[in-house]
């Protein structure tokens, strides 16, 4: 599997060509050689608000706002994405890349509760054009999974998606036992896929570089 991140804020200023000029190719190029092709609506924050390249330094030069958050531009990228690559049976959709909080701002808590209702509204999009696999993301950049078991996403052909770096366990927890609370316990009664993960020098065991 190959995955596609499409970044909300160059497709937007770039348009259709985004589409015909890239992700055409990689497509196909997926299908000449037996791979399945994830393509990644790569927003990162919260839908309508907080959005990483608005706090990240590193990103203020960029030309555009990379990951930006609008609800209203997600609807619309799922109902051309998925209506034109809908058919392709070895694409899969994953309908937003990490859900998350603004870590400057204490107050800004990003519960399921808050986030299932564009998660579904972003699935039932996909699915006016499409019956492929979607990937759903969980919390907190899409790390956790734990709120799945009381209230799961409501479409029948899904996979949860688990994101994995040093920096979502605290420091002094077990890396192991961690992911199994917040992603691998769910494995036994649905589908989980880990379509993102990452590792630092310095870091423990499970993520040095080099392990």
């Amino acid at each position: 599997v190959v995955r596609l991140p499409l970044y909300p804020g160059y497709y937007f200023l770039v348009g259709k060509s985004y589409l015909t000029t890239y992700v055409d190719r990689m497509v196909d190029l997926a299908e000449e050689n037996g791979l399945y092709v994830i393509i990644s609506y790569h927003a990162i924050g919260r839908p309508g608000g907080w959005y990483e390249s608005e706090s990240d330094e590193m990103l203020w030069n960029y030309p555009v706002r990379l990951y930006y958050t609008d609800s209203d531009m997600a609807v619309a990228f799922w109902n051309t994405v998925a209506a034109r690559y809908g058919r392709r049976n070895h694409v899969l959709f994953e309908s937003y890349n990490e859900p998350a909080d603004n870590p400057d701002d204490t107050t800004d808590d990003l519960t399921w509760t808050d986030w299932r209702p564009t998660g579904e509204l972003l699935i039932a999009t996909i699915r006016r054009h499409s019956d492929n696999i979607v990937l759903g993301p969980g919390l907190n950049y899409t790390n956790d999974l734990s709120p799945v078991p009381t209230n799961p996403y409501s479409d029948s052909n899904l996979v949860y998606v688990a994101h994995v770096y040093p920096n979502t366990v605290p420091r002094g927890e077990d890396q192991v036992s961690e992911w199994e609370r917040l992603f691998g316990f769910l494995a036994k009664t649905y589908p989980v896929i880990v379509s993102e993960w990452g590792f630092h020098d310095g870091g423990k065991d499970e993520t040095t570089s080099g392990t």
